[in-house]
């Protein structure tokens, strides 16, 4: 978290493009990290009956707040300028850290590990564990290759302006919180497999409403975007944990890197075909790759 917070504080600073690019790449870097420590914790401390609901709570408070920042960072650019953004930012990050000191010590969690490599090999082993790393995969270069272009499309494509796109991203994150907690009424009376064919159809319909070029759409594509991304990933994220055994933490990683690598992959794609091509074009194609993970998860019984 104090790293974090650093490396916010560096792009405050940074002199040019470059060098502002490698440190939102580091202040990346420390988010993931986070993020992944906190799913691998998670895994140790929760049975696997409770551990999906936790997992989808956990990640809906995630997106809920990238989306309160989206709307924030909106408003204030009309009034401000992105370099004290990310000094306000970089406070609210070390008032982040601090308040893990108030946290009650749960005490060291004591489990056998194995070999980095030998825990690598054995994880990877494992047929399921191999379909749902290829999973997040795709969920994070579609999903999160889709989000990282929502605001530029709404801004550019829909002529809408910062205030309202961060509203538009500030849905996502709404939406992300009320599907983690809703998740929990979801998995009673639904399968973890048809669960996950909802969130990826969830993604299948955002994809069709962006393409309407349509500001209302838009925003409602958004939303499904959100719904769709947290019925995956909780689903994903808690089984990769359940079948870890010993290695929660190194598998949480893994799907940590598969999701948010995924993403980064996706953005690069979309930048290059945003250079040839308008943003329909991108989501036609995002919109035909989903086609490859919704039909694994139709077709795999064991996820």
């Amino acid at each position: 978290m104090l790293c974090l917070s650093i490396s916010t504080l560096l792009c405050s600073i940074a002199p040019n493009f470059v060098l502002l690019t490698v440190c939102r790449f580091i202040t990346g870097l420390f988010a993931a990290g986070i993020i992944a420590v906190s799913l691998g914790i998670l895994g140790e401390l929760y049975e696997k009956e409770i551990l999906t609901k936790f997992v989808g709570i956990f990640l809906g408070l995630i997106f809920l707040g990238q989306g309160l920042s989206s709307a924030v960072g909106g408003w204030l650019i009309e009034i401000s300028n992105w370099r004290n953004i990310f000094i306000l930012f970089s406070i609210l990050s070390l008032l982040s850290f601090f308040s893990i000191f108030c946290l009650p010590s749960s005490g060291y969690i004591n489990t056998k590990k194995s070999a980095f490599i030998k825990a690598i090999c054995s994880l990877l082993a494992q047929n399921t564990l191999r379909k749902i790393y290829f999973l997040a995969f795709c969920n994070g270069f579609i999903v999160l290759g889709t989000y990282s272009y929502i605001g530029a499309y709404f801004s550019t494509s829909l002529s809408v302006n910062y205030r309202y796109v961060g509203i538009g991203l500030m849905l996502f994150g709404i939406i992300c919180f009320m599907t983690g907690f809703l998740n929990r009424f979801f998995l009673k009376n639904i399968a973890n497999r048809k669960v996950l064919i909802s969130g990826f159809s969830c993604s299948v319909i955002s994809l069709l409403l962006l393409m309407c070029h349509d500001i209302l759409l838009a925003y409602f594509a958004t939303m499904f975007l959100g719904m769709g991304y947290i019925l995956v990933q909780s689903i994903l994220a808690s089984r990769a944990l359940e079948l870890a055994l010993n290695d929660k933490g190194l598998s949480s990683g893994i799907i940590g890197v598969a999701i948010f690598g995924g993403g980064g992959i996706g953005t690069y794609l979309g930048s290059l075909v945003l250079d040839v091509s308008e943003y329909q074009m991108l989501f036609l194609l995002f919109l035909c790759l989903i086609a490859v993970p919704l039909l694994i998860s139709m077709c795999s019984k064991d996820v």
